[in-house]
């Protein structure tokens, strides 16, 4: 026969069976105070390698100095050390570039609050190039899909670079490049709606030709977008980043709206889009002419834009962060692969 167990008691109250018993006289405690403890665990916020034996995490709130790390077994746990809200993990192997690492672990707070994750990160790059986004189209057609043109200012391995439908933290389509040498003056060519044919092939080598597909050419770089279907074409917003989560490198927004006729979402057609924008131009991506960032002052409009009239940088390739360095080209004026028209659109 088992031995019957006395009642527990959590906080001065009896619990007894999975019941509460709250006693019929005197006073109740006030457990009020514990409303105000905190209860939440730590969340991981960002994870990315600042060199080839580093990988740094970030998370919301200061983290204890004990924790439990489980590496790839390629690259090994040499050790860790906590700053704050950081926790450092360092490695015995090198990271090889844009590899997608798992990181498995678990951290907790001050409070003891703690927090399993599984993340991952990207191998460190030493070398990426300087690119901006340079054409974009957002109204594609069934013969011409929406693209993103990006040009390459200085030679480098693209390995684990992003371009997004989105930002860092909030993103709806995305490519992660893989490990390939761009040389200054290339143009790389995104496809966003791939039709998912065996020919769309990532031209990481030599043959620029290597690839089939809509708007796919011989001169230029293409890469697709796994499962993309397309941007959208009234509000939306594109960046560029160092690798996934990680530094920002370039970003446009443009929309169709106005705050004046549309207030909601202060004219960009949702709060997830606002967000962005916002997101966007905190992190010096784009510049604010006012306060906040409203749709007809400071993003691209892309209302004159069809499948041939692309969103273009001027050729100069300014960049201010601003609509002022953009232009609609006239028709069947995209000139995706090549230099940008100087050409401007005339309704």
């Amino acid at each position: 026969m088992k031995n019957k167990q006395p009642p527990r008691r959590l906080f001065g109250l009896t619990i007894l069976g999975g019941m509460i018993l709250l006693g019929t006289c005197g006073q109740l405690p006030d457990y009020r105070s514990f409303a105000d403890m905190d209860l939440k665990p730590p969340v991981l916020v960002l994870a990315g390698a600042p060199d080839a034996l580093t990988v740094e995490l970030t998370f919301d709130e200061a983290i204890d100095s004990e924790a439990e790390l489980f590496p790839p077994p390629s690259l090994s746990l040499a050790g860790y050390r906590v700053e704050e809200n950081r926790l450092i993990v360092e490695l015995e192997h090198s990271q090889i570039p844009g590899t997608a690492y798992p990181l498995e672990g678990r951290v907790q707070d001050k409070r003891e609050n703690s927090l399993s994750f599984l993340c991952y990160f990207y191998g460190y790059n030493p070398s990426p190039p300087v690119m901006i986004i340079n054409e974009f189209t957002v109204e594609g057609s069934t013969t011409h899909p929406d693209v993103v043109e990006l040009r390459v200012l200085s030679s480098g391995n693209a390995a684990g670079m992003a371009l997004l439908e989105g930002v860092q933290n909030d993103y709806k389509d995305r490519f992660i490049f893989p490990s390939v040498e761009l040389t200054e003056g290339e143009y790389v060519v995104i496809h966003f709606k791939p039709q998912g044919i065996p020919g769309e092939q990532n031209e990481t080598g030599a043959d620029l030709g290597a690839s089939g597909g809509l708007d796919a050419g011989p001169g230029y770089r293409d890469f697709w977008v796994p499962g993309g279907d397309g941007l959208p074409n009234s509000h939306g917003v594109l960046s560029l980043c160092l690798y996934p989560g990680g530094p920002l490198i370039d970003g446009v927004v443009y929309s169709t709206g106005n705050s004046a006729t549309a207030a909601r979402y202060r004219g960009f057609g949702s709060a997830a889009t606002l967000a962005q924008a916002e997101y966007l131009a905190a992190q010096g991506g784009w510049e604010v002419q006012g306060a906040e960032i409203l749709p007809e002052a400071d993003a691209i409009n892309p209302e004159d834009s069809t499948a041939t009239r692309s969103l273009n940088r001027d050729t100069a390739g300014t960049d201010t962060n601003s609509k002022d360095d953009w232009h609609i080209v006239p028709n069947s004026k995209y000139t995706f692969g090549r230099a940008n028209s100087p050409e401007i659109f005339s309704p």
